[in-house]
């Protein structure tokens, strides 16, 4: 580790050499700064990370039985396991997707989670449209491999093997993409490597059309050849302008129809995003037992929703001592300690008035970050799990992101095996 930590400057000269550069959205606003590494790795024991492995496949299968049913008959919404309303009001919910794929929605899936004080592992979020972060850790443990000896550590390196073996067992017939919105996104680079390790194109609109249901991609010389399946990184409502955002330039005509007439599976399916709401969050245990008929491994942080009259009570009175997420991003998250009298009752009044848009968490105190300069703020480890032909296979490894004086960064986690 000591010699990890030595070679951290040069990994980051490295980083930057590559163009790799981090993104997040606050507020509806991007904000983009290079990709700190920090050469203090996130350290997970084999055992913690089996069960945290556990937690992740059974949150994944779930959600991906939710989703395959919410598009379909609805058997979850029809039994009032979750309430039809607030499932058809949510903004990731597309109708227009609606028996769009019989089977499997995801391919790969992430599940971000953090550490209490007490030492109990919780589930943070679900990330199940196209989730992002994969390529920190397995080009920067790319990079250490260079300086330093990692005996002991899990390999990572077959994660590009499992998503094109994940993405074949979908096609439809024809060659497998990687969809990206283009070079401007600022995670084109992740994009770029995860087709490289695949082993396929990255295309994006532009290289792209559908022709009586049936999706080509354009080659050179006027050619074209037909494309069966599609890893995405356009977000749902972009991907169609057709039926979906009629002003998105990195969609492509006509999609939805050739997914619908099954001449070509998108993935993750479009409308999965709908799994990354906020608000179903709060549902998720409920999820797990109705599908699977198991406890939920991984705890979600004690969550209420102002939805319900009750909990939306305990909410008001409660403001200080609950943070306050806005599923749709307009507030982003907000510290109830921290707002004033007029702050607080300001919220209370926006709480009332859009009960749906708002989730309230219960303060959970982390376990300590370490870092090369020290303790940081834990913001979580993102663990990813893609689908294998026995259900989702969770990789041996993941993102930890953690901030400090107001810059966020990140670190590789190893994953220890058994000696």
């Amino acid at each position: 580790m000591r010699t990890l930590t030595e070679h951290t400057a040069a990994i980051n000269t490295r980083l930057a050499r590559y163009g790799i550069r981090y993104g997040k959205i606050e507020n509806h606003m991007y904000y983009e700064q290079r990709a700190p590494f920090d050469g203090q790795p996130c350290v997970l024991p084999a055992d913690v990370f089996a069960r945290l492995a556990q937690g992740v496949a059974q949150r994944v299968h779930a959600l991906n039985l939710f989703l395959q049913d919410v598009y379909g008959a609805q058997h979850i919404l029809r039994a009032g396991v979750i309430p039809s309303d607030f499932v058809h009001t949510s903004a990731g919910f597309l109708p227009q997707c609606a028996g769009l794929t019989k089977d499997g929605f995801l391919a790969a899936a992430a599940v971000d989670v953090v550490r209490g004080a007490d030492g109990v592992w919780y589930a943070l979020s679900d990330r199940t449209a196209a989730p992002a972060g994969m390529v920190y850790p397995l080009v920067t443990r790319e990079l250490a491999r260079m300086d330093c000896d990692l005996t002991g550590v899990a390999d990572i390196s077959r994660l590009g093997q499992w998503l094109a073996q994940s993405v074949a067992r979908q096609n439809a017939g024809g060659a497998a993409v990687v969809l990206t919105p283009g070079r401007s996104d600022p995670r084109w680079f992740e994009h770029h490597v995860l087709a490289e390790r695949m082993g396929v194109p990255l295309v994006s609109a532009d290289d792209l059309f559908v022709e009586d249901d049936v999706l080509f991609r354009r080659l050179e010389g006027g050619q074209s050849e037909r494309v069966g399946a599609v890893l995405r990184r356009v977000p749902d409502a972009l991907l169609d302008p057709r039926v979906l955002s009629p002003d998105s330039t990195c969609g492509v005509p006509g999609l939805l129809g050739a997914c619908r007439a099954g001449n070509v599976r998108v993935l993750n399916a479009p409308g999965s995003g709908l799994a990354e709401d906020g608000g179903l969050y709060h549902f998720v245990p409920r999820i797990i037992e109705y599908y699977l008929h198991e406890t939920q491994i991984l705890p979600n942080i004690p969550t209420f929703l102002p939805y319900y009259e009750s909990e939306r009570k305990y909410i008001i009175d409660h403001l200080s001592d609950l943070i306050v997420e806005d599923v749709e991003g307009g507030y982003g998250t907000v510290d109830g300690a921290g707002l004033n009298a007029e702050q607080l009752t300001s919220l209370r009044r926006t709480l009332i008035s859009q009960s749906r848009r708002f989730v309230a968490r219960r303060k959970v105190t982390l376990a300590s970050l370490t870092t090369e300069d020290g303790a940081a703020e834990q913001l979580g480890t993102r663990l990813f799990a893609v689908a294998g032909e026995q259900g989702p296979c969770v990789w041996p490894g993941g993102l930890t992101r953690f901030a400090r004086d107001g810059h966020e960064g990140f670190q590789d986690t190893w994953v220890m095996q058994n000696a």
